[in-house]
This record gives structure tokens, C-alpha cells and sequence, in this order.
């Protein structure tokens, strides 16, 4: 089948949705209409005969959007060689999307590809991730290897390149990257690009922060968003065609398969969803909300608690004041969390092997907790205590802060309120702008 043939084909169950340029920003008080551009398909949702948007009533359960595809046995795709870009997350009831497109019989897989982590989940934080087979018997593409985007040769058999990655919604996540270069791929091969969409584990309620400078574009900061963007896997896509972020991608055909029944005002303890870890380090949806303040160390000696049971809610290292830094940290009422200090042998590097004196971040309420302001009250109580030569990695702080302004406010000790304020300004700025994007 030609891919001049593709639109007409899925144009009777899926969501096209493609942004190729923003809409006036919306004010407070406007509705918001997802950017939309003409496509080669009438806009349908999955089993609906007009599209649904965020001004109409949600449904109670939520289904994500590779759950309402499996429900159709991915009929929308019949006839179809499609690739999927997937991870340990990409499940529909417990079982893995690529199992489930493999054993259909309206749709083939023709290939399968790994972002960081890898297809099933067994690579580390940034190790590589190898060319392989998978059990389905179609090959793996690594895209965290030698190459992070999908080659000619890799999508030249393809009638479709799906995505269907869970992040957790925060800048430094490199699911958002490969999303990006993926895109960019399938645009300049011709190749239409659905995304399948999932929750921001964080819902949009949470503080932005700041948004990403200019000179500080890496693969964990691939674009000028803020720390935590408060949009989905979908919405990000839109934005990504519609505000220019990445060369190449203004003719892509994009598609989404939109998520019934999500709140943004939800956070994944609210969703009554099982979690299955993004990552191997974020096992828990404790380590998931409190990842976005806590990986502010991964630029300092401290240990954040990987191999443990309860990674990224703990700091430490052998010789800390916990006791001190946990005091401090108390009285600031910081909503959401309380602190205490612990002891922990820490698994892994840093302090692999040693006792580390850490402190424990308690989630006591989920919807309260504040990831973006929590970092910076963490790092600026630790290195008041504990003195600036915890931070051996400025470069890397300045990579996960979006430049340089958050290192040079807290090592010439600008209170924690001031820095916060001023980073939420940019933020607030940024959620304005990307109104005209959101589905929900």
C-alpha cells in the first residue's frame, strides 16, 4: 500500500491532529481549541464520527490512547507495516503494545525501536542500547546508540511510525528527545507520525519553573520548555510541529490517538493505574513525583538512593548532616512532604558500598507536592549546610536548570522565595503560550 493511501485508511478511527503553527495565545478567560492544519484525513477520534476536545465532558475511565487502538484490535491500521517506538511502559492491560500489534491480524510489525532503557527495559540510565531481535521475531533499532534517530534504511519498509513512550513530564527526560528526532525523521522520509497518548504523571497543576535558555540545547534539554511542562506526550508533539522547535518537522504528517477520560488536574496516585517504572530507577510513583526536585543532585557528590527501594525520595552521603539539613527543610513548610534523616548503604556509585547519612523525602499529600519549587529548596538547604564543594558537577546543574541562573542565584545565596519567584515567571509565561496545544 502506498503511503499517498495512508490518510484515507485511518481516517475512519483516528484523532488527526497536527499542529503546523500556534493560534493566538489564549487568555485565561478564552476557551482553548488544539492547533489544528489541514491533513489528508477528516479529524475522527477512535469510534467517534467528529473529534472530541477538552471543552467537552470526559469520560470517567480513562483509556490512553494505544488502550483505545487495542480495543479496535488496531483496525485503523489494517494492512499496515508499522514501526513502533516503545518501552517496558507501552502496555495495554499488563501486556506489551508490540506483543499485541504482533499478534493481530489486521496490522504487521515490521519493526520495533529503543529509546534509553531500551524496548524492554533492560538498559541502565545511559547505557546504550543495542541493535537486536525481539520476540516477536522483527528487528530492534536502537535509537540510544550510535544513532539516536531513525535512518532512511530503518523507516524505508514502514507504512507508519507509531509513539507510544510514557515520560514523566519534565524537560531532562530523553523520551521527549527521541520523540522529537523521530518526528523529524519521519517527516523527511515521508513517513506519517502517530503518537499514542498517555498521562503527565504529574497532570498540569504542578509549578513549571523555568524554561530552557538557548545556549544550554543538549539531548536532556532539547527544547525551550519549562522543568516540568505540564503536557502530554500529544501536546508536546503539537507544540514541537507548531512553535518550529525542531528543523524539518512543518510537513509531517501527524497523528494523534487522544486519551479519553484523563483530568489534568490528576496525578498518576489519582488515576487508580497501577505504575509500571519508565525507568529502572523511578520503580515507584513516589520516586516519579519527587524525581523532578531530587535529580537537581545528580550534579552534586550525594547519593540519591538508586538501587534501593526508594530512589530519587532520598539524599545523602557518608559524612552529611542529615539531621540538620532535615530540620532546616522542616521548617520551611514546604507543602506536600515531610522530611526526616536516615541512614542507607548506598548499592550503587556514588558512596557505593558505604553507610550514607540521607535525608527522606515522605509524600503526604500527592496533589500538594510541588516538584519544581521542592528542588531548589533542597539544593539551597544542602549546600548552606553543607558547603558549595557538594556540587563537583556545575556544567551538568546548568544542563538540568536550563542554563546557567539557578546555579549563580544559590551560590551567591539569593533566598530559595526569590529564586523560585523569578523562575516561575518564565514558567507561567510558557503555560500561556502553550494553550493553543493542549487536548485536555
Amino acid at each position: 500500500m502506498t503511503r499517498r493511501l495512508l490518510a484515507s485508511v485511518m481516517a475512519a478511527s483516528l484523532l488527526t491532529t497536527c499542529a503546523s503553527s500556534p493560534e493566538p495565545t489564549a487568555t485565561v478567560d478564552e476557551p482553548v481549541t488544539p492547533v489544528t492544519a489541514t491533513t489528508n484525513a477528516p479529524q475522527r477520534s477512535v469510534g467517534e464520527e467528529t473529534t472530541s476536545t477538552s471543552t467537552t465532558t470526559a469520560p470517567a475511565t480513562l483509556r490512553t490512547g494505544a488502550e483505545r487502538m487495542a480495543a479496535e484490535d488496531f483496525v485503523a491500521w489494517n494492512g499496515l507495516r508499522v514501526g513502533l517506538i516503545v518501552h517496558t511502559n507501552s502496555t495495554v492491560d499488563g501486556r506489551h503494545l508490540a506483543d499485541l500489534v504482533a499478534e493481530s491480524g489486521n496490522v504487521e510489525l515490521g519493526a520495533l525501536f529503543g529509546p534509553e532503557h531500551g524496548v524492554r527495559g533492560n538498559a541502565g540510565a545511559g547505557e546504550a542500547v543495542a541493535d537486536d531481535i525481539d520476540r516477536t521475531g522483527v528487528p530492534i533499532h536502537s535509537l540510544y546508540g550510535e544513532t539516536r534517530s531513525p535512518t532512511p534504511e530503518m523507516l524505508d519498509q514502514l507504512d507508519l511510525l507509531v509513539y507510544d513512550l510514557q515520560d514523566v513530564g519534565v524537560r531532562w527526560f530523553t523520551y521527549i528527545s527521541t520523540l522529537g528526532l523521530a518526528m523529524q525523521a519521519a517527516a523527511a522520509n515521508d513517513v506519517p507520525f502517530v503518537v499514542l497518548e498517555r498521562p503527565n504523571p504529574l497532570g498540569r497543576t504542578a509549578s513549571a519553573g523555568a524554561v530552557r535558555d538557548p545556549d544550554v540545547e543538549s539531548f536532556i534539554a532539547p527544547y525551550p520548555i519549562a522543568d516540568a511542562y505540564g503536557l502530554t506526550s500529544a501536546e508536546l508533539a503539537q507544540a514541537i510541529v507548531g512553535e518550529g522547535w525542531v528543523d524539518g518537522v512543518e510537513e509531517l504528517d501527524l497523528r494523534i490517538v487522544a486519551m479519553e477520560g484523563w483530568d489534568p488536574t490528576d496525578r498518576w496516585p489519582d488515576l487508580d493505574r497501577a505504575w509500571v517504572a519508565p525507568s529502572p530507577s523511578l520503580t515507584t510513583v513516589d520516586a516519579a513525583l519527587l524525581y523532578p526536585a531530587t535529580v537537581l543532585f545528580e550534579a552534586t557528590t550525594l547519593s540519591l538512593g538508586r538501587g534501593t527501594d526508594d530512589p530519587f525520595t532520598r539524599f545523602g552521603a557518608p559524612n552529611m548532616d542529615a539531621g540538620a539539613i532535615a530540620a532546616e527543610l522542616s521548617a520551611r513548610n514546604l507543602p506536600g512532604v515531610t522530611f526526616r534523616a536516615i541512614e542507607f548503604t548506598a548499592p550503587v556509585d556514588p558512596h557505593g558500598g558505604e553507610t550514607v547519612q540521607a535525608v527522606q523525602i515522605d509524600i503526604v499529600d500527592h496533589r500538594a507536592v510541588d516538584p519544581a519549587p521542592l528542588g531548589i529548596h533542597l539544593l539551597d538547604a544542602v549546600l548552606r549546610i553543607e558547603g558549595t564543594v557538594v556540587l563537583d558537577r556545575p556544567d551538568f546543574l546548568d544542563l538540568l536548570a536550563g542554563g546557567p541562573d539557578l546555579r549563580t542565584a544559590l551560590l551567591d545565596n539569593t533566598d530559595a522565595l526569590t529564586i523560585i519567584a523569578e523562575r516561575e515567571i518564565e514558567g507561567r509565561e510558557f503555560a500561556t503560550a502553550m494553550r493553543p496545544y493542549l487536548l485536555h
